[in-house]
């Protein structure tokens, strides 16, 4: 079956700081699916969706073994792998199957299945951290990894690794597209809400 390689320079080069935002960025990605967001009602856990089919469909592996579920989230065959708490500092390659593996591993990997290589004989120290923020607005970016190993023996390596990102959120007040919707100036009516005061504008009118 066809398979899809993504190796830690190209982690690296893209600034995925997570697995499942590598994944998304791929062709066989599409339709809605769980990201780290925890705003408008995300939940901050992240599972990989393949073919759009829902993250309750892909089987995610680590280094070829299944991985638990999240039950927090899904209830429904123990939910799916959060891949955020796996950092990319620990990841030296992900393997996808894009075609549907249940013949080999059960229904839940009917869309196709994840496999997360993990460093087992890195030696040496590495450090990644960069820093990117858009131009209107701070929803600056900020992420830190570190990676550090050591063979102990033949049969022994010891590896410590450690990842930090942080995002700022982008409020409805940075944009001015939505930042009011209080129309009382203008002869008009306040058609803003607690929960969302914005508004778009459609031919130079300004609509909710």
């Amino acid at each position: 079956m066809p398979v899809t390689w993504i190796d830690q320079e190209e982690l690296k080069l893209w600034g995925d700081h997570t697995a499942s935002s590598a994944l998304r960025t791929q062709a066989f990605s599409f339709g809605s699916s769980n990201t780290e967001n925890d705003s408008n009602g995300g939940t901050g856990s992240a599972g990989a969706n393949i073919r759009g089919l829902g993250n309750l469909s892909t089987l995610t592996l680590i280094n070829g073994r299944r991985s638990g579920g999240n039950s927090a989230v899904g209830f429904q065959h123990g939910g799916f792998a959060d891949l955020t708490l796996i950092p990319t500092a620990a990841i030296k390659e992900i393997e996808v199957a894009t075609d549907g593996s249940s013949v080999a591993y059960g229904s839940d990997a009917v869309a196709g299945t994840v496999n997360l290589l993990l460093h087992d004989n890195f030696e040496g120290n590495r450090m990644d951290a960069s820093f990117s923020n858009t131009s209107d607005g701070d929803a600056s970016e900020k992420t830190f990894s570190f990676l550090s190993g050591q063979a102990l023996s033949e049969s022994t390596h010891l590896a410590l690794l450690g990842s930090w990102y942080q995002r700022n959120s982008i409020e409805a007040r940075d944009r001015e597209i939505s930042k009011d919707a209080d129309r009382r100036s203008q002869g008009g009516q306040n058609q803003g809400s607690p929960t969302y005061p914005g508004r778009i504008q459609v031919d130079g009118q300004s609509m909710c």
